[in-house]
């Protein structure tokens, strides 16, 4: 039997999923202090949108509402 393994964009949006639960957030809040809309941010965290094809500027917007310096929390 072959075993799945889980595409690099399910990985990623684990890891964001992880980090916003580590930082006590939620999907809403981190709209709220980024802009970016919380449909967009479902997406990633479910992995329906690429975490690769996320800008420059929405990765930021991430990475300080997340309190983070490492962009891998975010993939």
């Amino acid at each position: 039997m072959i075993e799945s393994k889980p595409t690099a964009t399910k990985e990623q949006a684990m890891s964001l999923k992880s980090t916003i639960e580590k930082r006590h957030t939620t999907q809403t809040r981190l709209a709220q202090k980024t802009g970016i809309p919380q449909p967009t941010i479902s997406e990633y965290v479910t992995g329906k949108r690429p975490i690769d094809n996320m800008t420059v500027g929405t990765a930021l917007k991430l990475m300080e509402a997340l309190n983070t310096k490492k962009i891998h929390d975010l993939m």
